[in-house]
């Protein structure tokens, strides 16, 4: 099955879901005007899945596989494969605050990992969450967790350099 119409709110939630990982369903609906009937009908299509925040009761929206597969077949993201909602939830924050134009030149983490690779024949460094353009200048963001060691933000950074652009980190 697919989605036989996209509509601009589906294209929208659809593109969010893709670059960020988990979303909210309130601050899906709210930010994009998906209504809770077309988000069941993309969720019966088996492109959508609910799941729950372990240390709360927080529902998030994700895309399943086959989900991830129609977004990148019908809308050109690749997209963001994520097992943590508490970290993308940042990554939403960001991604709400910013202008259309800085959206579309978003770049999942795998596919600056695919770009490090291909381009630069590099597989040692490990990319930030994502990427956008603002102004002409390309701004790598990485969500920092409680877990995180200094050996792999010294990674993101050694990234950054090698890509050429800026760092930028957010710490929950």
């Amino acid at each position: 099955h697919k989605i036989k119409k996209l509509k601009g709110k589906d294209v929208d939630a659809l593109k969010m879901l893709g670059r960020t990982g988990h979303v909210q369903k309130d601050t899906l609906k709210d930010y994009t005007g998906i209504s809770e009937n077309r988000i069941n009908t993309i969720k019966n299509l088996d492109y959508l899945r609910e799941v729950y925040d372990n240390n709360s009761d927080d529902k998030y929206l994700r895309l399943t596989k086959a989900g991830r597969d129609f977004v990148h077949e019908q809308l050109g993201v690749v997209c963001y494969k994520s097992n943590a909602p508490v970290h993308d939830s940042q990554i939403v924050d960001y991604y709400m605050h910013m202008t259309r134009e800085e959206q579309d030149s978003w770049k999942t983490e795998t596919e600056l990992h695919q770009i490090i690779k291909d381009d630069l024949g590099r597989d040692d460094v490990s990319p930030t969450d994502f990427s956008y353009v603002s102004g002409g200048e390309v701004i790598y963001v990485e969500i920092i967790t409680t877990n995180y060691s200094n050996g792999q933000i010294e990674e993101k950074i050694e990234f950054v350099e090698a890509m050429g652009g800026t760092y930028e980190e957010s710490r929950i």
